[in-house]
């Protein structure tokens, strides 16, 4: 089984990430791969392993990737967030410039449509995963088509809560990392160093306003706050 999970920056999609790994490991069913990815050598050589299951984090999946939604040939997992808290979040977390972030949403916004259009991802709003965790689970189980009995939904929860994941990302260090440019992340998890915040940097009129036309432009002013 090939998984992609392909949600906004800052959406919770390293937790989707934990949660179907941790799933698919509950089920004893053989090696689960887990990894970052945005090259589509690495979605084909997963597909043409059957032997195990893999899931990928990737926020710039290639265009091969939608002909693969279209024929269920994956499993996808797309988180999303307020659009006005995605750009501070990711300002924060990772410096991006003004034409970094808004070519990111906007591409996640597009990808966005596409699932609904295709009814191809398992869609998952963030407040769903930090406030009652619970429902997302069994929606990505049921994504997965692996059981969820009352032990192994348990043992998933304890696995990927806040709690635990602000415990491993605060413990991650260039000793107990992987380095890739500015940022250093657990190879298991992928969560960064400081990853789990709840303070996000105010936006300024001028970012606000980019954040509404860009929602316009792409069909999501219900967003516009």
């Amino acid at each position: 089984m090939l998984v992609i999970c392909d949600g906004m920056l800052r959406s919770g999609s390293t937790w989707s990430f934990m949660a179907a790994v941790a799933l698919l490991k509950a089920q004893n069913q053989g090696e689960v791969r887990g990894f970052y990815s945005d090259d589509p050598a690495d979605i084909f050589t997963a597909l043409a392993d059957p032997s195990a299951h893999t899931v990928i984090k990737s926020h710039l999946p290639a265009p091969a990737f939608y002909e693969l939604c279209r024929a269920g040939a994956v499993k996808v997992i797309y988180t999303w967030r307020c659009p006005y808290a995605v750009v501070a979040s990711a300002v924060r977390m990772f410096g991006l410039s003004q034409d970094e972030w808004r070519e990111a949403l906007r591409h996640a916004l597009r990808l966005w449509a596409f699932h609904q259009a295709t009814n191809s991802a398992c869609i998952i709003p963030y407040p769903a995963l930090t406030l009652a965790p619970g429902p997302s689970l069994c929606a990505i189980a049921s994504t997965l088509e692996v059981g969820l009995e009352s032990a192994i939904a348990g043992s998933v929860a304890d696995a990927v809560s806040l709690e635990q994941a602000k415990k491993i990302s605060d413990g991650v260090d260039d000793t107990r990392g992987v380095r890739r440019g500015a940022h250093v992340f657990d190879p298991q998890t992928l969560l960064h160093r400081h990853h789990i915040s709840e303070e996000l940097p105010p936006l300024d009129h001028t970012e606000r306003a980019i954040i509404d036309t860009l929602l316009s432009e792409e069909g999501f002013g219900f967003l516009r706050e």
